[in-house]
């Protein structure tokens, strides 16, 4: 997890409304991912590799193993963000990587021939996935002065509940009739755009040291 804004790094001046939106639309993209790969390509590929006496478990076993790759990730992405000196700022860096990769990990989801293939590919992307998460945790503290976090944290609230709906009414449908791979390209499509908002109209001020 991202700590505290390091000392030394100029704040951005009262923001306003809309560097909210920029700010958080990172998290929308985050939740799609996360919700499609979760809820979605998992379960229905699991149905088609495992048996069903097993599906239960073999998700079982694959969510476990995603959970603790995503906990030991996002603890070490954070405070190596935290301590970044890269001239194009602390955090935006570890999350445009962490995109990259992701796009390449959900295809290698999509591509999955068998079951020991998905695991694999699942981890490989929740490491993808928490690069740009731990970080991503650490903009508003970095950037927004704190008597306007609150406005800040309610737009980052509403950008992790929209998904739940979007997903729903796009990528549901596609599992639902067996076009895992343009689900595919729809998530990966949603991840890159609200990345590339994010690199291109939040402004960081790199660390000195």
């Amino acid at each position: 997890m991202a700590s505290k804004a390091i000392e030394g790094v100029k704040p951005m001046k009262r923001p306003r409304w809309y560097d909210f939106l920029s700010l958080n639309l990172f998290w929308l993209g985050l939740k799609v991912r996360n919700t499609a790969v979760g809820s979605f390509f998992t379960p229905y590929l699991v149905g088609i590799f495992a048996p069903d006496a097993f599906s239960n478990t073999a998700r079982g076993a694959i969510n476990t193993a995603g959970l603790i790759s995503a906990m030991l990730v996002q603890l070490a992405a954070g405070p190596l963000s935290d301590r970044s000196a890269s001239c194009f700022g602390r955090r935006r860096p570890f999350i445009y990587v962490g995109v990259l990769l992701d796009l390449v990990f959900l295809v290698a989801i999509g591509l999955s021939g068998s079951y020991w293939a998905l695991p694999l590919a699942t981890l490989l992307i929740q490491f993808s996935a928490n690069t740009s998460h731990g970080p991503l945790q650490g903009l508003i503290p970095d950037l927004v002065p704190e008597d306007q976090r609150g406005g800040a944290s309610g737009i980052k609230a509403v950008m992790e509940l929209v998904p739940i709906v979007l997903v729903g009414v796009t990528i549901a449908p596609l599992i639902a009739a067996g076009r895992l791979s343009w689900a595919v390209v729809a998530t990966g499509g949603a991840l890159l755009i609200t990345m590339l908002v994010t690199v291109m109209l939040v402004h960081e001020e790199p660390l000195k040291e």
